[in-house]
């Protein structure tokens, strides 16, 4: 890859202490019935200060990137300790560049991601990584991009293995489980899209760590799935049949855009409802926290949430020394 060409970090942030936000996110799924209560999970948008072990992660294993974007619903959520005048740094709203069909605010990661093309500023070659993940040590770009500057990807074809999947029925519901049939329905578009008689999907390996993009993918699926493109943008709730994360990557795939080349990534994400230890990441290019924790009431959460966060503080300190300058120094944390 060529020494001029810029790489960005794009990372989304969703503050899970924000009270307004909750409500407002328990208030849409009551309104919109069954459906929106079985997604309308808190526990997807936990806090335990792991957005500041991944802006450190950043400032220390990868400093060569042009420019970090931290993507906010509210000014409310913006940490006090982020270094806003910091000019790898730059600050995004949802409301200052969405789509303005976008009912906000969304409570569907699948509908900020499929915004990302639109991020002002945001260099053509980026790293995507979510506020629970991050590097644990020194990465250098061409672990991320090929020589030919294409994306390196860590997927494997595999059978499908799933009956009936040609029939898109199947993906109107809303499955327990909707990040696998979210992944299957992305395969099906591409395959029926580029006429695809190859009976495998792209599958990676492990949906939890950094992923490394082509910026020009998410106009170039939007242009090419418009129907299912307006869909996805009406979704309040994550939905399976609607646009994701993976059909971006599955796109610059199946196109020929990214390089799947297949290889175990050395990656580690700790389990759900686990507190993370210190030293279970070692040896590791990049790890995630999982923030994805269940309580059994609200005295369960008050209790176990300090535990969690003493233990993702204590890594923090451990792992990336700080603060960093990408932190205020003078603000607590």
């Amino acid at each position: 890859m060529d020494a001029a060409d810029d790489v960005d970090v794009y990372l989304p942030y969703v503050d899970g202490n924000d009270d307004i936000y909750a409500w407002q996110m328990l208030e849409c799924a009551k309104l919109l019935g069954e459906r929106g209560q079985q997604t309308a999970r808190l526990n997807r948008i936990n806090d335990f200060g792991q957005l500041r072990m991944a802006v450190r992660s950043i400032f220390f294993c990868v400093p060569w990137i042009r420019r970090l974007h931290l993507v906010f619903h509210h000014e409310r959520q913006i940490p006090a300790w982020l270094n806003r005048s910091h000019p790898k740094i730059a600050i995004h709203l949802h409301r200052e560049y969405f789509d303005s069909r976008i009912l906000l605010p969304t409570f569907s990661s699948f509908v900020i991601d499929t915004q990302i093309g639109r991020v002002p500023g945001l260099a053509h070659r980026f790293v995507y990584l979510e506020d629970d993940q991050f590097f644990c040590r020194p990465i250098d770009r061409s672990r991320l991009f090929d020589r030919e500057a294409r994306p390196i990807q860590s997927c494997v074809r595999k059978p499908l293995g799933m009956t009936g999947w040609m029939d898109p029925r199947r993906y109107a519901k809303a499955p327990r489980r909707i990040w696998p049939q979210a992944c299957k329905f992305s395969n099906l578009i591409w395959k029926r899209s580029l006429d695809s008689r190859d009976a495998a999907e792209i599958a990676f390996r492990d949906g939890h760590r950094p992923f490394p993009f082509l910026k020009g993918i998410f106009e170039q699926t939007h242009r090419r799935f418009p129907q299912i493109y307006e869909r996805s943008i009406q979704q309040r709730f994550r939905r399976s049949n609607v646009l994701s994360l993976h059909s971006y990557l599955a796109g610059m795939v199946w196109t020929g855009q990214a390089l799947g080349n297949g290889r175990w990534s050395l990656h580690r994400s700790n389990l759900p409802n686990r507190v993370p230890r210190a030293g279970v990441y070692e040896g590791y290019d990049s790890g995630c926290i999982n923030d994805e924790t269940s309580f059994d009431d609200d005295d369960d959460r008050a209790l176990r949430v300090g535990e969690i966060q003493e233990s993702v503080e204590a890594l923090t300190a451990e792992m990336f020394p700080g603060p960093c300058d990408f932190e205020v120094t003078s603000t607590a944390a």
